[in-house]
């Protein structure tokens, strides 16, 4: 059982050494779908910030070719996808406040009737200003060179800016990045065969 233990241990020990050992394994186009809310609102305005609006997944696209060069891309129908069903989570988050007005005191329906008038405005306001679809393709689109020092993957977008430094492994046709992207710990992406 002893030795059992042991000889797994190396062989994911091995595994995590040399999962990325060589540019070349990481040749070739990667998907994976992240969430975007912290890219679309990074910082929701006081008292909005209880608002549960959930995840806005993107499906993003990373090819890494073997003269180090890489280029980020996002779907676009995933945008418009997730910005879709933002927009129904949202109105239906309202219509819940507004259940929970109808449900209210009748002393208190006509104070908490403006105060949800109020949050109905600001919150459309936020996603409004939000430019959704403007500020996930400008976070998510990118090209430049990349490289590989045998535990972290470096990626310099055209202007010589670093745009991402991740932790990196490599198993299989899994390529596991660690905290790529604001509020995303692990991103795991699949290696496009097609």
């Amino acid at each position: 059982m002893r030795r059992r233990f042991v000889c797994v241990l190396m062989v994911v020990v091995l595994l995590y050494c040399t999962g990325c050992s060589l540019k070349g394994d990481l040749t070739g186009t990667w998907e994976a779908e992240v969430d975007a809310l912290h890219t679309v609102v990074p910082n929701l305005p006081e008292g909005l910030s209880v608002l549960k609006l959930g995840a806005i997944p993107v499906e993003i696209v990373l090819t890494l070719t073997e003269d180090g060069a890489f280029t980020l891309t996002v779907k676009q129908e995933s945008i418009q996808k997730a910005e879709e069903n933002l927009w129904q989570r949202v109105e239906k988050l309202l219509g819940e406040k507004d259940g929970e007005v109808q449900g209210a005191a009748a002393s208190l329906e006509g104070l908490l009737g403006s105060a949800t008038d109020q949050l109905k405005e600001t919150l459309e306001q936020v996603l409004e200003d939000a430019r959704i679809e403007e500020k996930i393709t400008e976070a998510y689109t990118r090209n430049g060179t990349y490289d590989y020092d045998g535990k972290q993957l470096l990626l310099t977008d055209q202007n010589g800016d670093t745009f991402l430094t991740s932790k990196c492994l490599l198993i299989g046709d899994k390529l596991t990045l660690t905290a790529p992207f604001p509020g995303v710990a692990l991103l795991t992406m699949e290696r496009n065969k097609g």
